[in-house]
Parts: structure tokens; sequence; C-alpha cells
């Protein structure tokens, strides 16, 4: 069968759609330009029709292959842990001033309490929402693959890179500040981390896509999986 995968740069799977993922070979090193699929950033200079078939190249390969290891992650809303605080403390704020002599009514009290049950449904939702990082040891690969709420024909594999052992993934940072004005007009500032992966073969930078995971904790799980299959 006849696949590709991306020389030096990465060696990222690639299959024809019309080919089927169980009988894959080894890739071979010498590919052609035409032939390089850059599944780790889809979406580089390509056309939607371009895009549309890797993904379903992608798919075909990937989707319903069973991996040798995985884990998951849940979908969550940043900051709703905040907003179940704020609320509570609100309401609680709201009872302790509520009285003959300074009543509120009825709806305002029970507003943050509506505003929890809607956080908390609409979070529920979000969190039936998967991402599985899989672990294939025959082909020593890394696939992303991606749960929806609409059912296992919806799911689909965001990424796929196979790896070499002597291949390490590191965890790098960078902070910056953002300047921005109050209610007041006063200029404020706050600090923004951002964290990402890169991948390494000895000095070597190599491609890598972890598309949007981007907590730490979930980062540096991410390596500590990947690293300790490259160990096997």
């Amino acid at each position: 069968m006849d696949s590709a995968k991306r020389n030096n740069e990465g060696e990222f799977w690639s299959e024809k759609t019309n080919l089927a993922a169980e009988s894959m070979p080894a890739a071979s090193q010498d590919v052609s330009l035409e032939q390089d699929s850059a599944f780790g950033n889809p979406w580089h200079d390509q056309s939607h029709q371009e895009v549309m078939a890797e993904v379903t190249s992608l798919n075909d390969a990937w989707k319903d292959k069973v991996p040798n290891d995985f884990i998951q992650y849940r979908d969550t809303i940043d900051g709703i842990n905040i907003l179940y605080v704020v609320c509570t403390a609100l309401y609680l704020l709201m009872a302790l001033i509520d009285s003959d002599t300074i009543p509120l009514p009825l709806p305002f009290q029970f507003g943050p309490l509506m505003i929890l049950g809607i956080a908390g449904i609409l979070h529920f939702v979000v969190s039936r929402q998967t991402r599985q990082a899989r672990w294939h040891q025959n082909e020593m690969t890394l696939v992303l693959y991606r749960h929806v709420i609409f059912g296992k024909e919806s799911d689909f594999v965001e990424y796929a890179v196979q790896l070499e052992s002597q291949d390490r993934l590191e965890l790098k940072s960078e902070t910056r500040v953002e300047y921005c004005y109050d209610m007041d007009g006063d200029p404020t500032s706050h600090r923004i981390t951002t964290y990402w992966v890169e991948r390494f073969r000895g000095e070597l930078k190599m491609e890598f896509s972890t598309q949007d995971l981007k907590s730490k904790k979930n980062l540096n799980r991410l390596i500590d999986f990947v690293h300790s299959k490259l160990q096997q």
C-alpha cells in the first residue's frame, strides 16, 4: 500500500483516501512535495477542498483503528469555577441583607441561582465532549481523536504524528503583558502566559501540534504519556 510521511520535518502520516488503514506499511522517507500533506498544520496554504481531502484521509487511516493505550481530556469552560463562586456569594449576600425594611424583589434574589443553573447545564453539555491522545505502538504514532456530542459519526481525528524512540517533548511558555483601560478610563495591565509543546530529535526541532490543548496541566500530562510510550 502507498503511504507517505513527511521527511525530516515531522514525519506526518498521510494516507490516500481510497486505501484502508489496516494494512499500512512503514512509510517511505523519499516522498515528493505533492505527497507531503503536513497533517500537523492542515490549514497551511491549502484550499478548502485540499483540507477536506486530507481530513477524510486522516479519518480513514486512524478513526476506527484501536489504540494500544490512550489518555482522555474533557472539555471545560474557562472561568466556570469563578462564576460558580461569585454567583453563590452574591446569592448568600442578598439573602443576608434581605429583610422587611429592605425587601429585594424575588426575581432579583434568584437571579444568581438562575445563572448558576444555566451555567451548570451548559458546562455539563460541554464536558460531554472529550479529546483522546491515542497511542499506536506498532506504528509508533500519536493520534489526537475528537469526540463530540452529536454521536460517533461526528467524531474525527484531529492530528496524527509518527514518533521515534529518541524523540523528546518539551513544555514551552511565553508570558506577555497586555494593557487596557478600566471603566473609569484608568490604564491597567495583566499578564498572560501561553503554553505549548515542542518536539526535538537530538538538537533538531521537529514539527508537533497539540491542537487546542493549551493548559499547563494537560500539556504536561500529554508529555508524560508520550515519553512513557517511547521508552517501551
